[in-house]
């Protein structure tokens, strides 16, 4: 799992606390080519989790009519 963040508090942040296999800045990092390098067979899923962002759910869609929400 890859992640960017923007600054190194919060880069180790997600690196330590929260496993990511690799992480970046995007305040100092060469963000295009650290991106490449990790991810050479492109990138499958991104998910954005600032304040307001529109976040992908997969495999929601059989439970979509239920009335059960577990």
């Amino acid at each position: 799992m890859v992640g960017v963040a923007g600054g190194a508090e919060k880069c180790t942040c997600k690196k330590d606390e929260l496993g990511f296999g690799a992480i970046f800045n995007y305040k100092s990092d060469d963000l295009d080519g650290a991106l490449v390098a990790a991810c050479p067979d492109d990138i499958h899923i991104y998910f954005e989790s600032m304040d307001g962002a529109r976040a992908p759910i997969c495999g929601y869609m059989s439970n979509y009519n239920s009335k059960d929400s577990t």
